[in-house]
């Protein structure tokens, strides 16, 4: 069984939302939609049946025979994480940079050590000790209350600044999660809130019958419409869905199909709390695909109505 890992930092979240530097560092990092979608009661269940369908060589699912690809644009549109800026690895050592000894002098309080790493409650400054919390998140690390060197250059870089492609980084690193626990090598999963939501966007039969979703405005992410329904914490959402040995049952008998494109009217374009790297301007990159999923649509409603009239 995969253990479900979500955010353990409710407390220090509680504090940053009075504290204004906090809410701007990550507004100029590009983290702060993420940071401000709640946390997910585990779907264990569910996320197990997703990697059980999980094609480790064609890097993709295959659920009733159709091809379902996570793509980058699925992650931009959950989660409301920059799609452009610097690019980097979420695996793996960070090149250059301080030593953790020096990241710790430098960071946290006096004689603050950890074998493995930074324990984040005892970074000094609020607004770097929530985005290091973000990182560790957003690296799908097994414990979220300890940074790695990497992790924390990571996080001083966007406490600095830095605007970080998150999208590719973090799809490289949930494919490479879902490869290990098809293979039986991780216990541990990161991103359950991410499959778990891509999943129920882009098959729409595997959303419970019962269950109504809400349709949210063109700047907010798609996660938050699920973590609604499933929420961690039972201030944070209207219900609380669980997915029980029937609806599975239920699901043998089902006919499935492949939502190509479920973020129609979506457009985070000018949004303040998506800051563009420096120099770069809002363009129509972010409804390109938008655009020519209707251009298609629209030629295809047009054949039909042609070929029926004839």
């Amino acid at each position: 069984m995969l253990d479900w890992r979500e955010r353990e930092h409710v407390e220090d979240d509680e504090g940053v939302i009075n504290h204004q530097p906090s809410l701007d560092a990550l507004r100029t990092c590009g983290l702060y939609k993420y940071w401000s979608i709640p946390g997910m009661r585990g779907q264990v269940r569910f996320l197990e049946w997703l990697v059980e369908r999980w094609n480790v060589q064609e890097q993709c699912f295959y659920i009733g025979g159709h091809q379902l690809e996570i793509e980058p644009s699925d992650v931009y549109f959950l989660t409301g994480f920059p799609n452009r800026g610097e690019q980097l690895s979420l695996s793996g050592t960070r090149p250059g940079g301080q030593s953790l000894d020096s990241l710790r002098d430098e960071w946290c309080t006096p004689g603050a050590h950890h074998a493995k790493g930074i324990e984040i409650k005892h970074i000094t400054l609020r607004e770097l000790r929530v985005i290091a919390f973000t990182v560790t998140r957003i690296c799908g690390a097994a414990a979220l209350h300890i940074a790695s060197g990497s992790q924390m250059r990571m996080a001083i870089d966007c406490y600095q600044g830095t605007i970080f492609n998150w999208c590719d980084a973090m799809l490289a690193n949930v494919k490479s999660q879902l490869t290990k626990a098809k293979n039986g090598r991780l216990k541990t999963f990161g991103y359950g809130p991410l499959v778990v939501s891509f999943a129920l966007e882009r098959v729409p039969m595997l959303v419970p019958q019962h269950l109504t979703v809400d349709v949210l405005g063109p700047r907010e992410p798609k996660l938050i419409r699920w973590v609604a329904v499933m929420a961690r914490h039972p201030d944070e959402g209207a219900a609380v869905v669980r997915f029980s040995d029937s609806y599975f049952h239920w699901l043998e008998d089902q006919v499935f199909s492949i939502q190509d494109f479920p973020y129609a009217g979506m457009d985070f374009r000018g949004d303040p709390d998506m800051v563009l790297p420096q120099g770069e301007q809002w363009d129509d990159r972010g409804t390109l695909l938008f655009t020519s999923f209707l251009i298609m649509y629209f030629f295809l409603f047009f054949f039909l109505y042609i070929s029926s009239h004839n």
